[in-house]
């Protein structure tokens, strides 16, 4: 797995289905039918991603958004996608 920084891009994958449940997003990867479901903070970082997006871009929309310290941000965002490429729910772009 690749290493995630501040300076990593990262966009989705092409094998999700998305839908908006009162805030919040389901998935289900079609090739498995794995679901999750995201909350609102996921629900955002999921619609900040569909293009190439850095970390730190991530980040800085965060932070005005839920009005977060920098290192909160980071820690939780870092955490975050972390989980998600791991699920290969994004890919982490050279």
């Amino acid at each position: 797995m690749s290493e995630i920084t501040l300076t990593t891009k990262i966009q989705k994958n092409d094998n999700w289905l998305t839908s908006d449940m009162d805030g919040e997003t389901v998935m289900m990867d079609i090739d498995s039918g794995k679901y999750y479901a995201l909350t609102e903070v996921g629900t955002s970082i999921w619609e900040k991603i569909d293009n190439p997006i850095t970390l730190a871009e991530i980040c800085d929309g965060l932070k005005e958004e839920y009005e977060v310290s920098a290192e909160q941000c980071k820690e939780e965002t870092f955490t975050f996608v972390e989980m998600i490429h791991k699920f290969k729910i994004i890919s982490v772009l050279d």
